[in-house]
Parts: structure tokens; C-alpha cells; sequence
């Protein structure tokens, strides 16, 4: 009796270990949650909250409308021989825009590629190691008949639109100054395009 007892107690205990061996399911997969309310640029969005899976990011839309490539310059200042042209490309740590327009070279500075349409802030600063991801950096190449380098007054607009691989970024009546040159506060008008 004892026996049977021991063996009964035995084989009680052999298919309790069993059954705790038993394996567990593994926890279902965590399902990622769209989010293009958060603030941040994630996911496959083009700026933050907009574009991707999220909805289509605003246009920005300047108060004036220029021509494709071209800056326009005052009288006095105009480079009478130029080719249409722009690109993008890594100088150090930040990043050039530069294109000639129909009256001189520009050079937009900025962070980084702009991914999205967005406004940026001119820095008059021609350091672009300060840059933040909101300014901006415009300037003037000297040469030809514009005999000094001009940079953008801080804190004016310059307005970006991203279509594809296309980056427009349009301007309107900036004030650019030179401290080598006679004239000051040149208005300076344009909108460059690289693909």
C-alpha cells in the first residue's frame, strides 16, 4: 500500500514538472501607432507631423512670386554674364545651396537639407558652424560687377518649398548689407531651384 502510495505521489509530481515546462506563448507583436500629433518628426513623415502616413505638409507660400532661378539685384550690381544652375551640397558642417541667378551667384547656408516646407530666419552671422535648424545663411558671391561679398540681414524670411527631389527657396525684397562697400541695405529680391 505504501508502495503504491510512493508511486502515486511519484507520477503526481512527474506531470505537475510537466505541465510547468509547458511552453509559453510568445506576447504578440506590438503594433507600431501611426502618431502625427506628437510634435516630432518620425516615421516616414516629411516634416514634423505632415507627409508620409501622416497628412500632406502644408505649402509654404511667400508674399510674392519670383522666377525660377533668378535673384534680382539693383542697377549697379548686375553680373552680365551667367548660366542657369543650382546644387546642394556638404561644406564642413552645414549644408550650400548655391545657384546663379539671372544677376549673380546666391548661396543659401542651412543646417541641414531641408526635408519639408518650412520658413527660415536669416542670421547675419557668416559663421555657419552657429546655424540652427530654423536659419539660414544668404549671400552674394563676389566677382564680376558685384565687387563685395553681401550678406542678409538677420532675421528676415526666407520661404522653402520640397517637391520630390526639387528644393525651391524664394525670397522676397531682402536687405543685404556689405561693411566693405558704399552701398548699404541693398534690397535683393529672387528664388533658386535644385534638383
Amino acid at each position: 500500500m505504501k508502495r503504491l502510495r510512493y508511486y502515486l505521489l511519484a507520477l503526481s509530481v512527474i506531470i505537475g514538472a510537466y505541465s510547468c515546462e509547458k511552453k509559453q506563448e510568445p506576447p504578440p507583436e506590438k503594433t507600431l501607432v501611426e502618431t502625427c500629433s506628437d510634435g516630432i518628426q518620425n516615421q516616414d513623415e516629411i516634416s514634423v507631423d505632415c507627409g508620409g502616413v501622416c497628412t500632406a505638409c502644408p505649402t509654404v507660400v511667400p508674399p510674392c512670386t519670383q522666377t525660377a532661378n533668378t535673384s534680382n539685384f539693383p542697377l549697379g550690381m548686375q553680373d552680365g554674364s551667367y548660366s542657369t544652375w543650382c546644387s546642394i551640397e556638404i561644406i564642413y558642417d552645414h549644408y550650400e545651396m548655391s545657384g546663379n541667378g539671372s544677376s549673380g551667384d546666391m548661396t543659401i547656408s542651412f543646417k541641414s537639407v531641408p526635408t519639408g516646407n518650412k520658413i527660415y530666419t536669416t542670421t547675419s552671422s557668416s559663421n555657419s558652424s552657429t546655424l540652427s535648424a530654423d536659419q539660414a545663411i544668404i549671400s552674394t558671391v563676389s566677382g564680376g560687377t558685384i565687387s563685395y561679398l553681401y550678406y542678409a540681414d538677420a532675421g528676415q524670411e526666407l520661404y522653402v518649398n520640397v517637391k520630390g527631389d526639387t528644393l525651391n527657396a524664394e525670397f522676397c525684397s531682402l536687405i543685404f548689407n556689405s561693411g566693405s562697400s558704399p552701398l548699404n541695405d541693398v534690397p535683393i529680391s529672387g528664388f533658386l531651384q535644385c534638383n
